[in-house]
C-alpha cells in the first residue's frame, strides 16, 4: 500500500492497483455456503417430538441424554419441559 501511495499520481498507479487487487484475491479463501439451523425451538421440533420428549423424561430419561438425542442444549430441553409442566416427583431422601 505504501508503494501505491507513493505512485498514486503517476501513470503506473492503475497498474499497481490491479496488481494489489490480484494479489489479495489470490490469498483470500473461498467462502463456504453457510447452512443455518432454525433458531426457534418451535421451528426445530414438531409437536409430536415435544410430546415424546416429555414422555421420555417422565419415564426416567435424563435431560442430558434427551438433549443429545434431539440435538438440543440441556437448557433448551429444560425450557421445553418447564413450558409443558413436566416435573419428576422425587420420593425419599
Amino acid at each position: 500500500m505504501e508503494v501505491l501511495a507513493a505512485y498514486s499520481h503517476s501513470v503506473q498507479a492503475s497498474e499497481l492497483r490491479l496488481c494489489v487487487q490480484d494479489a489479495s484475491a489470490k490469498q483470500r479463501p473461498k467462502r463456504q455456503p453457510v447452512t443455518r439451523q432454525a433458531w426457534s425451538l418451535t421451528d426445530r421440533l414438531s409437536e409430536a417430538q415435544v410430546i415424546a420428549i416429555v414422555d421420555d423424561y417422565l419415564s426416567g430419561a435424563t435431560a442430558a441424554r434427551l438433549a443429545t438425542a434431539y440435538g438440543l442444549s440441556v437448557s433448551s430441553l429444560k425450557r421445553i419441559l418447564r413450558s409443558a409442566g413436566a416435573t419428576k416427583i422425587h420420593i425419599g431422601g
